[in-house]
């Protein structure tokens, strides 16, 4: 292990150059004065400023705030599925956002909020949470306040009693039952009363599991029980030692029986921050396992997962891409990864191909189709995420090119131009629309502020390279925590504990990316059993099948055990719908924007101009008897909810009572608009049957813009209409007077599919053809293309024209 020394030595090495790298300004372009970088820092600590205080004025207690109502968030009015999971009635954003204030110098106001934090934090509550996100939010955030108070002893009103030490003792023994597995692999979500509790989940995702080292293994450095890194180090090698014979993990895994339950390979959602973790728990902890680890993961994903500059997705038993073209928005941590290895060059480019995507939409949107450069439609768009923010400080760090600081000033000025409001920031929902979502995330406080402020503050106490950042941004002192003599001699004896340190006093189950909520858009081969009944009703009533051998009846995908490059579907008809249904609402101010919604396959269809009027809520809401208030509905859009009748009774309702068009609001979390049509009666001809038009909207959509106007038409204003969109992917149409049309998809990459189950190959298809905006009653036969020849002949006999979105 001789080698692995020499790398950590190096490793360490490193991370002390890049925190006291000098910068020769006159030798970089674009230069910023001293001047110009401080006033950008203060900026940056205004936009701070702005949004804690207005946490603290508006939500505090609760764990978030509302950044466009400036209410505090109550999940049971505004429900995220398993994203509520974070919260805990635990103050979350104060907890995670109070080290930043440290950062900043800001120290009254860091004594001041942990005053208010230890009077308010209380564990002992009957709630269920996620184990991941309360690790690296809660528990971080309390021992990186307790590292701070430390650290800046001397910058306090009144010494520190190690308060903060004793609340992460009591969350973490309350999380330490997650681990008591048949595995050791711990379950995603634990109640902080009751344990584990009876029908828990058995499933995880490898981030989730495997991103616990460095909180759990500083706890048992500073209080001296081995428990808290015992079973988050057990953990983690356990998940790699369930890697294939190609060295890679996969994404979820059932925790009793260790096996994968999804085997797709990546570095970004579902196992990111696992990676992260082997490596900096090698540089903070010494143990050269970790490094041995992260080494044979990186090396298998370069060779099997990195495709043209870019880390897509593969399949963890043959390396095969299986989604081309595809990113997600948490890969933007990975270049900050690459300076900690020295992997400098390669952070560089990858840095740059994120930075070109930042500049074209003012944000990463959290997925994005790298050929055809736009967002994937479905995914969401940017909830304040810091990857990018944090890769682009650690570049600078690394290589002092004044490049990096106007990179850090267009991510600043974008928040500011696109996402500040009167409260905060806000989340953007849509990428394609940039409509602003209620919604403020602890990160933004805890990370990604925190960066761009470092970024600007070179002399900054955390930029001397005596921290290791955890993945949710919060500085842990290789000072403090570290065991090895090598590391003491860093640090000036005014930097070391005092004597208090003689004490010891020193689900969505995956994060970021809901993926289980975007059916059928998603990357991770997530079997159509997963998903709400309605989710995939326009699926299941399909005569579609897959199949090896010949069979008859509906259309059929003969699979070869070789890889694909392209598929043809054969449609009796070209009924696109590539225009796209939206509600654009108008007013009431709040629930103000662009609503992407599904298309109704009856009644007549929208044009560009679309329909307005006013918004009512009809009563009762689904509209499935008659409207009491059915008198006030002459010229307006009627608002009703889906289900207990079909949805052309409603609107026959509405168009009875004289409106000029329905608003029919989905009623569970979890339907993917663009991908869903409203269906009509049968055997009848689907444009006769109502003359209003009509659009569905999604569950919590419809929740905000019901519960804002609450039956007040007058105080509303909207307007349903369809345009054109370029967000799918590349396809060739044969020629316009044909009866029988054949539409083919090119893929960019091979895809091996030959593996692959039933249920996911139909939900892959199913996304595709959908994002042709074809029926997929139309469909009447497909073929795949497996080898370019193939791929000519049918382009040249067939007079295809490539169609440009």
């Amino acid at each position: 292990m001789r080698e692995v020394s020499s790398w950590r030595f190096f490793l360490l090495f490193l991370l002390v150059l890049l925190f006291s790298t000098e910068i020769n300004g006159n030798d970089k372009k674009n230069v910023l004065s001293k001047m110009e970088i401080l006033e950008l820092r203060e900026e940056v600590r205004e936009m701070f400023i702005h949004t804690y205080d207005n946490y603290m004025k508006n939500a505090f207690p609760a764990d978030e705030l509302h950044p466009i109502s400036c209410k505090p968030r109550d999940p049971k009015l505004t429900p995220r599925g398993q994203m509520d999971e974070t919260l805990g009635n635990f103050s979350l954003t104060l907890v995670d956002s109070l080290d930043t204030l440290a950062v900043m110098g800001n120290f009254s106001e860091f004594e001041s909020g942990m005053e208010q934090l230890y009077l308010t934090l209380d564990f002992d509550q009957d709630v269920t949470i996620s184990l991941f996100e309360t690790t690296i939010r809660v528990l971080g955030g309390l021992i990186s306040i307790h590292l701070a108070a430390l650290e800046h002893s001397n910058h306090l009103s009144k010494p520190y009693d190690g308060r903060f030490l004793d609340l992460s003792v009591d969350l973490a023994d309350r999380l330490i039952p997650a681990f008591k597995s048949p595995t050791g692999i711990p379950y995603s979500r634990v109640n902080l009363r009751r344990g584990v509790i009876q029908h828990e989940s058995k499933e995880t995702c490898t981030a989730g599991a495997g991103t616990l080292l460095l909180e759990f293994g500083t706890l048992s450095r500073l209080t001296g029980n081995q428990t808290y890194n015992e079973v988050a180090s057990f953990a983690m090698k356990e998940l790699y030692s369930r890697r294939s014979s190609i060295n890679l993990v996969g994404n979820v895994l059932n925790v009793d029986h260790g096996t994968w339950v999804h085997t797709h390979s990546s570095i970004g959602a579902g196992a990111d921050s696992f990676y992260e973790y082997l490596l900096k728990g090698y540089m903070l902890f010494g143990d050269e396992e970790y490094y041995s680890m992260f080494y044979t993961l990186n090396s298998a994903l370069k060779r099997y997962v990195k495709k043209g500059g870019y880390y897509l997705t593969s399949d963890m038993w043959g390396g095969g891409t299986v989604r081309s073209g595809m990113i997600d928005s948490l890969q933007a941590f990975w270049p900050g990864l690459l300076v900690l290895h020295g992997d400098l060059e390669e952070a560089k480019d990858m840095h740059t191909k994120l930075h070109t995507i930042w500049k074209q939409k003012g944000f990463l949107p959290e997925a994005y189709n790298i050929h055809l450069n736009t967002a994937i439609q479905g995914w969401g768009g940017y909830p304040l995420r810091p990857e990018f923010a944090e890769s682009t400080y650690f570049l600078y760090l690394a290589t002092g090119d004044h490049f990096y600081l106007d990179v850090g000033k267009r991510i600043m000025s974008d928040l500011q131009d696109l996402m500040r409001t009167d409260c905060g920031f806000a989340s953007i929902a849509d990428p394609f629309t940039k409509r602003l979502e209620d919604r403020l995330d602890s990160f933004f406080l805890s990370e990604t502020l925190k960066y761009l402020f470092l970024l600007f503050d070179e002399e900054n106490y955390y930029n001397k390279g005596n921290h290791i950042f955890t993945t949710e941004g919060h500085p842990l002192s290789i000072c403090l925590i570290s065991s090895n003599s090598e590391h003491p001699t860093k640090c000036k004896e005014d930097e070391r504990t005092n004597s208090l340190g003689e004490k010891s006093l020193t689900s969505s189950i995956c994060p970021a990316v809901n993926y289980t909520s975007l059916f059928p858009a998603n990357v991770w081969g997530i079997e159509t059993k997963k998903y709400p009944s309605e989710a995939v009703e326009s699926v299941q009533n399909q005569s579609f099948k897959v199949i090896e051998e010949e069979e008859v009846g509906g259309p059929i995908l003969r699979i070869k055990d070789e890889p694909m490059i392209g598929l043809v579907f054969q449609i009796a008809e070209l009924k696109t719908q590539l225009n796209s249904v939206l509600l654009n609402v108008n007013k009431p101010e709040l629930v103000k924007g662009i609503y992407r919604a599904s298309a109704a396959s009856f009644g007549p269809e929208l044009g560009y101009s679309g329909v307005k009027g006013k918004m009512i809520m009809g009563i009762p809401e689904d509209g499935c008897r008659p409207f009491y208030n059915e008198n006030q509905m002459q010229g307006k859009l009627v608002i009703v909810k889906r289900g207990g009748c079909t949805f052309v009774e409603k609107v026959k309702r509405v168009q009875e009572a004289g409106g000029v068009g329905v608003i029919v609001g989905n009623n569970q979390v979890g339907l993917n608009l663009s991908t869903f049509t409203m269906g009509g009666i049968p055997d009848i001809p689907s444009r006769n049957q109502t003359g209003i038009p009509s659009l569905m909207i999604g569950y919590n959509e419809y929740l905000s813009i019901t519960e804002t106007i609450k039956g007040n038409a007058e105080s509303s204003d909207a307007e349903i209409f369809a345009e054109t969109l370029v967000d799918f992917p590349y396809y060739s149409i044969g020629p316009q007077n044909a009866q029988i049309k054949d539409i083919i998809l090119k893929l960019n990459t091979p895809i091996m599919i030959s593996g692959l189950n039933e249920n996911t190959i139909q939900t892959w298809l199913y996304s595709e053809i959908a994002r042709f905006g074809i029926n997929i009653n139309e469909i009447i036969g497909m073929e795949a293309i497996y080898n370019e020849l193939d791929m000519e002949v049918l382009l040249n006999k067939n007079n295809f024209q490539k169609q440009q979105p």
